[in-house]
């Protein structure tokens, strides 16, 4: 047990409430994720910002900007943020090409003309389940 200084009150040690109040928390790479989303962008467009747990690439932290019905969807890793775009190639219709995006302007732009010079190749083949 755990005694509050001030008053004197007695709680369980595993009360998390106490462990959030008392800046004893360990943030979550989603929470870390969130923050960088506010000051890159804004606290506007991180207000708008979603969890996406369905991706099975572990080595980005996915999410979805999501306003009055539009998705932008985008991912962070170790080179920061980057928003999705539709694969540019004719054939393909469920590829992405993810660019990199450094501020508010950034992700305008990838909304607005699409996928920037620094886009990755098509991550189809990564998204595919494989068979056999």
């Amino acid at each position: 047990m755990t005694t509050c200084p001030t008053h004197q009150i007695s709680t369980p040690p595993t009360d998390p409430m106490l462990e959030l109040l008392g800046e004893n928390y360990t943030f979550t790479p989603w929470f870390r994720a969130w923050e960088a989303a506010a000051l890159r962008f804004g606290r506007d467009v991180a207000h708008h910002l979603v969890q996406v747990t369905t991706e099975t690439d572990q080595t980005y932290l996915y999410g979805e900007i999501v306003f009055r019905g539009s998705v932008l969807a985008i991912r962070y890793g170790e080179r920061g943020f980057e928003a999705a775009s539709a694969c540019p190639v004719t054939e393909c219709r469920r590829g992405r090409v993810w660019t990199p995006v450094r501020v508010r302007e950034d992700l305008l732009s990838v909304r607005l003309n699409g996928p920037g010079p620094d886009a990755s190749r098509c991550d189809r083949s990564a998204r595919r389940p494989r068979r056999g």
